[in-house]
């Protein structure tokens, strides 16, 4: 009974801190497939500040607010607790982008990591950037 009352604690003060986080130096790469051969480079979003906010009255939805102005609202879709980390998983699909931003959350840090499925402007070719920034 005390490790379910201590993991709800937990779990709560997950919950608290998610209302509100500010994830700093994104940090990633851009892989396209082009002309038969992968292309892999640091991508433009790196060095980004992602903030991370709740949304009122909507337990699953949470607000993406990107430095340079880019804003979705990822719905929750999936939760795994394992030993160390409490990781949640949001998808925030639009026209041109499909991006999941998954909390990797532990006692003392919390991760945010991105991807982005995409086909490139301009040429169409297929896409995938990844992303990691510390939280606070």
């Amino acid at each position: 009974m005390k490790k379910k009352i201590i993991l709800a604690i937990f779990v709560i003060f997950i919950s608290s801190n998610a209302s509100a986080l500010t994830c700093s130096n994104l940090q990633g790469s851009s892989t396209t497939a082009e002309n038969n051969s992968v292309d892999v480079i640091r991508d433009g979003f790196s060095g980004e500040t992602i903030r991370l906010s709740s949304v009122t009255g909507e337990s699953n939805l949470i607000e993406a607010r990107w430095g340079q102005g880019i804003t979705d609202n990822p719905v929750k879709v999936h939760t795994v607790n394992d030993n160390k980390w409490n990781i949640t998983v949001y998808v925030a699909p639009r026209r041109d982008v499909m991006r999941t931003y998954t909390l990797y959350q532990s006692r003392n840090k919390t991760v945010l990591g991105i991807s982005e499925l995409q086909t490139r402007i301009f040429d169409n070719a297929p896409q995938q950037r990844n992303y990691f920034a510390n939280c606070r």
